[in-house]
């Protein structure tokens, strides 16, 4: 009996990613320069400009979560280990504190 494999996954271009927008279709772009992503026509009722400004938004919102939640996993961490939290740690929570609390505003 045959196992199924899993394809292998390729990574996602670098972020931020970004649109960029022409007369009859846009495009969204990795900042870096890596080639198009991903190419939307503007058909009748369906706008492509609005929908890659959508996609753009989502990604790069989801990548700034991540990061904030990598980052505070790290302080909370350094904090579990210390016996008494250091100046530095408290200053590195405060920090991540402020920029979740613009995130979730």
């Amino acid at each position: 009996m045959e196992t199924a494999t899993k394809p292998a996954s390729t990574p996602l271009p670098p972020l931020p990613w970004r649109a960029k927008h022409h007369e009859d279709w846009s495009e969204i772009v990795a900042a870096d320069g890596t080639p198009l992503i991903a190419a939307l026509p503007h058909l009748g009722g369906y706008c492509g400009k609005q929908a890659a400004d959508m996609i753009v938004q989502a990604v790069n919102q989801q990548q700034a979560t991540t990061q904030l939640l990598r980052e505070m996993a790290d302080v909370l961490q350094t904090c579990l280990q210390e016996d008494k939290i250091s100046w530095g740690a408290e200053q590195d929570a405060d920090v991540l504190l402020q920029r979740a609390q613009r995130l979730s505003a």
